[in-house]
C-alpha cells in the first residue's frame, strides 16, 4: 500500500498539470445589464381547453391508476369511488371527492 502511495505521489506532478493563479483583473467588473422588458402574455386559444378536455376524456385520463393514486381515490363497496383526502381545499370540483373525472375537469380549467 505504501509503494502505490509513493508511486502516486511521485507520478501526480507529471499528470497534473502547475496551476497558476488567474491575474488580477485589471479592470473593474462591467456594470450590470438591465432586464430584458418582458411582453404581455397573449390570451391562450380558447378551442384548447375544450380539446385537452375531449382528449382527457377520449383516453379515459381519470379512470387511469395514476390519477386516483393522485387523489387518493378508493373504490367503494357499492360502486363508485371516495377519496381518502376529505378536506374542501383539496378538490376544485364540488363532487371532487368522489368523482375523479369531475375533479379532472376542474383541474384542467384550472390550469388555464
Amino acid at each position: 500500500m505504501r509503494r502505490v502511495l509513493a508511486l502516486l505521489l511521485a507520478t501526480l506532478p507529471a499528470i497534473a498539470p502547475a496551476w497558476d493563479p488567474p491575474p488580477p483583473p485589471d479592470t473593474a467588473p462591467p456594470a450590470a445589464l438591465p432586464p430584458p422588458a418582458l411582453e404581455p402574455a397573449s390570451a391562450p386559444d380558447p378551442t384548447y381547453l375544450p380539446a385537452l378536455r375531449d382528449l382527457a376524456r377520449e383516453r379515459h385520463l381519470s379512470e387511469t391508476l395514476a390519477w386516483h393514486r393522485l387523489g387518493h381515490w378508493r373504490p367503494r363497496h357499492l360502486g363508485g369511488w371516495k377519496s381518502e383526502a376529505d378536506g374542501p381545499a383539496f378538490f376544485l370540483a364540488p363532487r371532487g371527492q368522489t368523482d375523479p373525472e369531475a375533479e379532472l375537469q376542474a383541474t384542467l380549467a384550472g390550469l388555464f
